[in-house]
């Protein structure tokens, strides 16, 4: 009776060589029979993941992802690097939604009865109409220059 050797195998999508999953087995035909047409197999080492590896469609070749550049990044099979696919509209959002958060936060510097001389008032007004116009910079919203708060009181 002759015994086969189990192998680690990188399922992966044949179009874009994306990994989908680690299977072990003695052939490649009983790991791909779980599979609809469209995905392909290769042999990997220990330390291979679909999480940390795609398949190189030229070489049949598992590769290691490059570093990724944050929890945003989606990895682009064609060009083989992280891309953001986060729009305008989606960075508006995230700089207006902490915009707010700061305004809220200092709202207690308008009250008439806010513990603060009138210059510091002043100042923490000026602060507050430099976040509402944060907007109207040239490179919002991908690039906003925040301003600084007043020193607070003493």
């Amino acid at each position: 009776m002759t015994t086969r050797t189990m192998q680690r195998f990188l399922v992966f999508k044949q179009d874009t060589g994306q990994g989908v999953q680690i299977s072990v087995s003695s052939q490649i035909a009983a790991v791909l029979a779980g599979f609809e047409s469209g995905f392909g197999a290769v042999a990997v080492d220990v330390g291979v993941s679909e999480a940390s590896h795609y398949v190189d469609l030229k070489s049949g070749e598992p590769v290691e992802y490059p570093p990724r550049p944050g929890p945003w990044a989606v990895f682009d099979f064609k060009t083989l690097a992280w891309v953001d696919p986060r729009t305008d509209s989606d960075f508006a959002s995230q700089v207006r939604l902490k915009r707010d958060t700061l305004l809220a936060e200092c709202d207690w510097t308008q009250l008439a009865d806010a513990p603060l001389k009138p210059e510091e008032q002043a100042a923490w007004k000026q602060y507050r109409q430099d976040l509402r116009d944060m907007t109207e910079q040239p490179r919002f919203p991908k690039v906003v220059a925040w301003p600084s708060a007043p020193s607070a009181p003493g």
